[in-house]
Parts: C-alpha cells; sequence; structure tokens
C-alpha cells in the first residue's frame, strides 16, 4: 500500500467514526447530559449546557425526545424539570414551566402508593415542586393538592422533611401563601420576595400550544386549486402571544405534505397557514405574578 492510499484509508475511517458519533448524538441527544452527571450527581451547572444546547438543536422535535430521554426515570425527571425554569440552568433559552410542571406530575404518578422510603422522598419533593409551578401558573385548585398531599405525609413522618427541596425566597413565599384565603394569587402576593437581581420573566415557551389554551383557532382559507384535502398534511406556524392573547408574531415551521404538492402550491398553503394563525386568540398566561408572552406552535391539518 503506497501513501496516497494509506492516506486516504485514514481519512476514510476518520470519517466513518465522526459520522458515527454523529448518529449517535443524534440518536441520544442528551448523551452528554448523563455524561456530567456521571462525573458527579451535583454538577447540574455543567449538565445544564449540553442539555440546553441540545434542546436548541432539538427545536420542534425536543419535546418528544425529552420525554423518551426521561421514561420513567424518576431521579432524570427531578432534574430535567429544574433545568426548564431556573435562570442559571436555561443558558438563554426562554422558561418552560408547564412542561416542568408536567413533568413532576409523570413523576408523582409514578411513586403514587410506593411505600418504601427513597419513593416518599421523592414523592414529597414533587409534591412540593408541583405545588410552587401550579401556582405560578395560577393554576391554584391544583397548586392547593399538591401541598396538601406534601402536608400529610410530612406531617405522618417528620424524617421526611429531608425532602423539601431548597428554594429561593419567593419560591418559599409563594408554597407558603397557597391555600392562604387573603393571597387569591400566590404568585402575586410574593413578588415582593423576588431578588432584586432576578431577571423578570417576560415570555415563556410552550412547545404545542395546549387546546385548553385556545379560545379561538380560524380555519385557513386554503387556495383554490391546492391538492388539499382532509388528512393531506400538516403545516406547522409558531406564534408569539402577548399578555392579552393576541398574536404579535408568526412564522411558518415547516410540515409534512405529499409529494404532489409543488413549491408554489406549498408556499400557498403556508400563507393560507399564516394567515389563519395571525387571527386566533388564547388565553391570557400568567406567570409568576405577571402577564407573560407565550411561543409556541399551532398545526393546522389540510
Amino acid at each position: 500500500m503506497n501513501r496516497t492510499q494509506s492516506a486516504v484509508r485514514i481519512a476514510c475511517m476518520v470519517f466513518l467514526l465522526s459520522g458515527a458519533g454523529v448518529a449517535q448524538e443524534i440518536a441520544q441527544p442528551f448523551a452528554s447530559v448523563d455524561a456530567a452527571f456521571k462525573k458527579g450527581r451535583l454538577r447540574w451547572t455543567a449538565a445544564s449546557g449540553p442539555f440546553q444546547a441540545a434542546r436548541t438543536q432539538l427545536g420542534e422535535n425536543f419535546e418528544p425526545a425529552l420525554w423518551r430521554y426521561l421514561a420513567d426515570d424518576v431521579d432524570k425527571q427531578d432534574r430535567i424539570a429544574n433545568f426548564l425554569t431556573y435562570p442559571g440552568y436555561l443558558h438563554g433559552n426562554l422558561p418552560m414551566p408547564d412542561l416542568a410542571r408536567r413533568i413532576n406530575l409523570k413523576s408523582l404518578s409514578l411513586l403514587k402508593g410506593k411505600t418504601d422510603l427513597s419513593s416518599r422522598v421523592a414523592f414529597v419533593t414533587a409534591s412540593i415542586n408541583a405545588a410552587v409551578e401550579s401556582a405560578e401558573l395560577e393554576l391554584t385548585p391544583e397548586a392547593q393538592q399538591h401541598k396538601s398531599d406534601a402536608e400529610r405525609m410530612l406531617a405522618a413522618d417528620k424524617f421526611l422533611r429531608t425532602a423539601v427541596p431548597a428554594m429561593e425566597d419567593y419560591d418559599n413565599c409563594v408554597y407558603d401563601a397557597i391555600g392562604d384565603s387573603k393571597d387569591a394569587s400566590p404568585a402575586s402576593a410574593c413578588l415582593g420576595k423576588k431578588a432584586a437581581s432576578d431577571t423578570k420573566v417576560t415570555m415563556i415557551e410552550v412547545g404545542e400550544i395546549p387546546a385548553e389554551n385556545i379560545v379561538s383557532k380560524p380555519k385557513p382559507q386554503w387556495p383554490k386549486g391546492a391538492k388539499a384535502g382532509v388528512g393531506a398534511g400538516t403545516l406547522k406556524v409558531q406564534v408569539v402571544i402577548d399578555g392579552l392573547g393576541k398574536v404579535e408574531s408568526v412564522e411558518a415551521l415547516g410540515g409534512s405534505s405529499p409529494l404532489e404538492h409543488g413549491a408554489l402550491e406549498h408556499g400557498a398553503l403556508e400563507d393560507a397557514a399564516l394567515a389563519a394563525a395571525r387571527k386566533a386568540r388564547f388565553e391570557r398566561t400568567m406567570y409568576q405574578g405577571d402577564a407573560v408572552k407565550v411561543r409556541g406552535w399551532l398545526t393546522f391539518a389540510y
């Protein structure tokens, strides 16, 4: 084998190895998060960077990939829920408080009825976190139920006090105010407890807009002559919703469509979906005592 052949062979091997690494990263987008935690369970900051990088890279596929990654691992769920809300772990991404809340709900469903000590500790932790997250999203009855569950277990076993998560003054205040008849909104009542250094959250991210948040979603006026019919395909439109529930901006995210749709026709379909999205109206979203903007997407089927 001459030098040229050897160089080509080495180059091919490097290419194949790098390709395998990329493929593994795509198949396991949170592998670097696990690697960081393997070096120490308390390496939260080191693990949050790769997590947020994977979130950005996955885009609209982030949430489905995250649920596959979390599976039924309560320990992972506890760590990752924090990465979705605490400013120090967001690395420039928007907070996703409702997703964090739903992760804690999944943990609670997995832990319910278990009597071993570690499961009871995890249940109390998840209940307290879910109570605070629900209160910050103005889901008061849900917050009260989670707090009631936690307090009942704490009263029955004082050792479970070790399960109370470390929280900032604002979160502690919100938790204490849940169920207080004087505070219809614990999050609003505790705004004075926010640290001066806290960055005010003005926008959150939700992924696909939940149906219960949609007041009206007009059907697109699909262009005449388009080869579109029920079930032919879908288009996703990203929307930014202001604090009053009105659409502030829209952006086409693409979607699935049959091969027979040409470029011009697909552009016309996108225009119709964008026009419909602009007319949509939504419930106001409250977070930490304020009405906030929401970024998410709508799906239109044609």
